[in-house]
């Protein structure tokens, strides 16, 4: 890496040293017209953030073996853990003596869904991943996300399903807040536009009408001009108050 960089190229490389892993950096240090004259190295040390990795993959792994599995040929529960008693509000000791007291918990318009998803995903079916309802002992409902998937270990070996469901209730109820609000909204739109709309006809008529009253009146006047214009006899129209003269 260092003749690579005195030639002006750049590496990043990765290596152990005394039970450490660093992150390399190597570049080519120039002078002031440009030209190489040396190298520079920078070195972090990422031994911390390699175990964090490493004991993630662990984590993942062991969730794979353990958590929630259930052999699809017989539905044999394996594994559920306490997570179970707050989500469900059921004890675990009801779900090992009767695997479909899970179900069971399920909101019945969301049932069917959920036993046909599992369904398919017995017969082999990568990823399942569905939101549904379950409906606690004390009438509360819950919204669960849940993301399951088929684990074929080996060829002739054990296959199972694992599977891990996260609250999202307060969620949920954000979203159709939302929506609500949304719905709301267009209700007030369409309101208001139902209500500009009748306003402008009214509007349009009383235009209209002015304009007939104006033209009536104009005739009127014109007619009473031609009168008084013509009639032999003299015409005065005068205010009764004061006098005043008009015609």
């Amino acid at each position: 890496a260092m003749h690579n960089a005195l030639r002006g190229g750049s590496d990043e490389l990765e290596f152990q040293w005394q039970n450490n892993i660093y992150q390399v950096l190597v570049e080519p240090l120039r002078d002031a017209q440009g030209r190489v004259e040396g190298t520079l190295g920078v070195a972090l040390d990422v031994t911390e953030r390699r175990q964090m990795e490493q004991e993630l993959a662990e984590s993942e792994e062991r969730f794979r073996q353990l958590a929630g599995h259930i052999d699809p040929e017989d539905r044999k529960l394996l594994y559920v853990s306490p997570a179970y008693e707050e989500l469900w509000g059921r004890s675990r000791d009801e779900l090992w003596s009767d695997f479909r007291a899970w179900t069971a918990a399920i909101h019945p318009e969301d049932r069917d869904e959920v036993v046909g998803n599992l369904q398919n995903l017995v017969q082999g079916q990568g990823l399942m991943m569905m939101q549904y309802r379950v409906v606690r002992p004390d009438g509360s409902t819950r919204w669960v996300e849940d993301r399951s998937f088929f684990v074929d270990e080996h060829a002739g070996g054990s296959q199972r399903i694992a599977g891990i469901c996260a609250d999202i209730t307060e969620r949920k109820e954000a979203e159709e807040r939302l929506l609500s609000a949304r719905d709301d909204l267009e209700r007030r739109f369409a309101q208001r536009t139902r209500d500009l709309r009748v306003t402008n006809r009214l509007l349009r008529e009383d235009i209209a009408e002015r304009e007939r009253i104006a033209a009536e009146l104009r005739e009127t006047e014109g007619r009473f001009r031609v009168l008084a214009e013509e009639s032999p006899v003299p015409v005065l129209i005068s205010k009764l108050e004061d006098g005043e003269i008009l015609y």
